[in-house]
């Protein structure tokens, strides 16, 4: 795939409607939650998702968010259940994101947030391809009520963030040179490249 086609089909994560929102933002989480500890992996606490493969559909906006969610579900039940993509690709449109061609984290959060829950992946299942919104609000398993952004750029907060709230969203320009580092790891084996979806 050249580079062109690449950023044409898969660098999508779009701006927020509104970039910058106050409340939004966490600026005290320092105050809050000190304690980080020396290694964390939640892997290693049984939060082991699969690889997937969004395939055409510029969707990472939405699986980031729905793996996020899906980790706070595991810390509350011990339970991997696993959350529709393709609910937020097809249904958040009216919120700032683009469907298949793209979205923002900011922007999926506040259309969960408003439109009431997140449905299960067995009860709308991704389709890599956009589609007419099938949401039923009856069959959400877990409605979002509040909800933060991290301070851009700060590793700090994003260490005890994962420390102490979980596994985390978080979006990662990957134009223009993500391509070639999957090129390269293809053609020499001596990269490691890693999909971060949560």
């Amino acid at each position: 795939m050249t580079q062109d086609i690449y950023l044409q089909k898969m660098a999508k994560l779009t701006k927020s409607t509104h970039r910058k929102v106050d409340s939004e933002i966490v600026g005290d989480i320092y105050d809050k939650m000190m304690h980080i500890p020396e290694e964390m992996n939640w892997v290693d606490k049984g939060f082991k998702t699969p690889a997937y493969n969004q395939k055409d559909c510029g969707s990472c906006y939405a699986f980031s968010i729905a793996h996020a969610i899906q980790a706070q579900i595991f810390k509350q039940t011990d339970k991997l259940i696993p959350l529709s993509e393709q609910q937020i690709v097809d249904c958040s449109l009216s919120y700032g994101n683009y469907g298949c061609a793209g979205g923002s984290l900011r922007n999926t959060l506040r259309y969960l947030e408003k439109i009431g829950g997140l449905m299960t992946y067995n009860d709308y299942p991704y389709a890599s391809k956009q589609q007419k919104c099938h949401f039923d609000k009856h069959r959400t398993i877990i409605n979002i009520t509040t909800w933060a952004v991290l301070p851009a750029r700060d590793e700090r907060a994003l260490e005890i963030a994962v420390a102490n709230i979980g596994p985390i969203a978080a979006s990662i320009n990957a134009s223009p040179h993500t391509s070639s580092y999957i090129s390269k790891y293809r053609t020499t084996k001596n990269l490691v490249y890693t999909h971060m979806d949560i």
